[in-house]
């Protein structure tokens, strides 16, 4: 079985394609949280405030403190969101409105 023309003229297109990818895919991105200031948004249902953010906020202050985190709190079977906090590491955690946990700092 032969390939065709066009089968024969895509190879080394295909092959500079493949070899790109491979070399992105290598790169490694650095992360030093101890120097990073990104900022981060995530969102949480209310039982994620609950189990989840005050130790995140924590570790976060200790290992990374000028990253921010912005907390969107999203209900279960509701499309829309109920609020958004912003969490800097080391703020308090409180109950806030809508039923879970938002941070002191609240925008």
């Amino acid at each position: 079985m032969m390939p065709t023309p066009h089968a024969v003229a895509l190879v080394q297109p295909l092959r500079q394609a493949l070899e790109l990818l491979r070399v992105a895919t290598q790169q490694q991105v650095v992360f030093d949280p101890s120097s990073s200031t990104r900022h981060f948004h995530i969102a949480m249902t209310d039982i994620s405030h609950l189990e989840f953010l005050p130790s995140l906020i924590n570790k976060i202050g200790k290992l990374a403190p000028d990253i921010r985190v912005d907390v969107l709190l999203h209900h279960l079977g509701n499309a829309e969101t109920a609020g958004v906090g912003r969490c800097r590491p080391g703020s308090r955690i409180h109950a806030g409105t809508g039923g879970g946990f938002l941070p002191a700092e609240t925008v």
